[in-house]
């Protein structure tokens, strides 16, 4: 565009212009130095490592800004759900409390943790099955999902503590056509890695306060499973006809069961001597077992009132 406006300009014009830069070019020069140079230096020092995953990021706030940004968040969270908070003493949030004393607990010499004033709020919706947790170490459940992962609660609730981390950021400025393929091209896999180093993360606290991270993968193969069920009975098909997982910011379900797998064995030395002993059967074979057992089930659904040819004996 500047090229284009350049030609069109009178000869007389183009050389006023030109003979201007050439007599400014050390001004601009210093200029432009100053601030490529004042940017790498911003950049440099606002670089962080991770704690566990030993990752460096860029952090463009300071700590003072982060927790008055985490005030306002906490303020407006608990406006947004002020009339649907469960009390302190219900059941249900004593229980995510007890799971969520333990994980503390267990990981009191990593600081980022010691520092936080930790609390849990319960949101009375059983529609919902999601939680997340502030960057100022409030941790919020939806009812709905406690209600279909009891026994695999402190698994939901790793994968938010993470968070307690600050945030990578990234800004991205331009058209709406561009930022729409900036999103899709570079923000959402960065969002998945991110979301990947947050279930590592998840899986060492957890192996630390003496969890059986074996669950982990059960729990996501029953994500899965729900996630599909849930499909089957809108689209009376467990597959979407369009394979849209590029425009998702999150590792789809077995995807993390996959990643999380891998990583088992690895984790399992981060479990201290004061840990009790693991269950002799490994909780994965029991999920192999049941998902055996789903397909069998949906295979004679699919084959109810349909005679296939090949089936003849």
């Amino acid at each position: 565009a500047v090229r284009k406006w350049f030609q069109k300009l009178p000869e007389d014009r183009k050389k006023n212009i030109l003979a201007n830069f050439f007599l400014h070019r050390w001004k601009l020069v210093t200029v432009i130095s100053i601030i490529v140079l004042s940017s790498i230096y911003y950049y440099q020092s606002h670089l962080q490592e991770t704690i566990l995953t030993k990752r460096r990021r860029f952090i463009a706030f300071t700590s003072g800004q982060f927790d008055y940004l985490n005030k306002i968040e906490l303020e407006a969270k608990l406006n947004d759900y002020s009339g649907k908070l469960l009390p302190s003493n219900h059941p249900i949030t004593q229980r995510v409390g007890r799971v969520v004393k333990r994980l503390i607990s267990h990981n009191n010499d990593i600081d980022e943790i010691k520092k936080h004033d930790w609390t849990v709020s319960v949101i009375d919706d059983l529609t919902i099955m999601n939680a997340f947790v502030l960057a100022s170490g409030n941790i919020f459940v939806f009812s709905g999902f406690h209600a279909h992962i009891v026994d695999l609660l402190f698994i939901g609730i790793l994968g938010f503590i993470w968070m307690l981390f600050p945030t990578d950021l990234i800004a991205f400025i331009g058209t709406t056509v561009s930022r729409i393929l900036l999103k899709i091209g570079m923000e959402t896999p960065y969002n998945k890695m991110l979301e990947t180093e947050a279930d590592e993360v998840g899986l060492i606290l957890a192996a630390k306060a003496c969890f059986d991270i074996r669950e982990a993968t059960v729990f996501w193969d029953d994500m899965a499973f729900l996630e599909k069920s849930d499909l089957a009975a809108i689209l009376g098909s467990s597959d979407l006809p369009i394979n849209l997982d590029f425009l998702s910011t999150h590792p789809t379900h077995n995807e993390r069961s996959e990643n999380l797998d891998k990583l088992i064995e690895k984790t399992l030395k981060y479990r201290n001597n004061e840990c009790p002993p693991l269950p002799e059967i490994d909780p994965r074979i029991r999920a192999e077992i049941r998902r055996k057992a789903r397909l069998m089930q949906q295979l004679k659904k699919e084959k109810f009132g349909v005679l296939k040819i090949q089936d003849l004996k």
